[in-house]
C-alpha cells in the first residue's frame, strides 16, 4: 500500500539515509500531541487537497516542499484524510520522492527501490 509523506526539502538527504522516526513536529506540538508519531495521506488526492489548502499554508513560503511515496502497512481509519504511523519508517520503504506538483524528481530516484 502506498502512503504520503510531505517533508521539507532541505530534510530529504537526512531521511533518505536515516529514516524518518516518529516524533512531535511544530505542527503535533501546538495541538497538544503527547505520542511522537508520522503523519501519512492515504490517496495522492489527498496530498494534493492538504498542499492546496492547510498543510501548504503550515509552512514557510521559502521551505520547498517534496512528497515522499513509502511503501508500507498500516491500517486506515475509515473517514479520515490521515494515516498516524508510530515506527520508524526506513529509508529502504521510501519508493518515491515527488515535488510539490507530485511530479517524481528524477535526481532522488537512483538508488530507491523501484515502484
Amino acid at each position: 500500500m502506498s502512503l504520503y509523506h510531505v517533508t521539507t526539502l532541505a530534510s530529504l538527504p537526512a531521511i533518505l539515509q536515516e529514516g524518518i522516526e516518529p516524533s512531535i513536529g511544530p505542527r503535533s506540538a501546538r495541538i497538544n500531541e503527547i505520542t511522537p508519531a508520522i503523519y501519512l495521506f492515504p490517496t495522492i488526492d489527498h496530498v494534493a487537497d492538504a498542499l492546496g489548502n492547510w498543510l501548504g499554508d503550515e509552512f514557510e513560503d521559502e521551505d520547498e516542499l517534496v512528497v515522499l511515496e513509502v511503501e508500507g502497512d498500516v491500517p486506515e481509519t475509515p473517514g479520515s484524510f490521515e494515516v498516524v504511523r508510530y515506527e520508524r519508517i526506513d529509508p529502504a520503504e521510501i519508493v518515491a520522492v515527488l515535488d510539490e506538483s507530485l511530479v517524481p524528481m528524477a535526481e532522488f530516484m537512483d538508488g530507491l527501490r523501484p515502484l
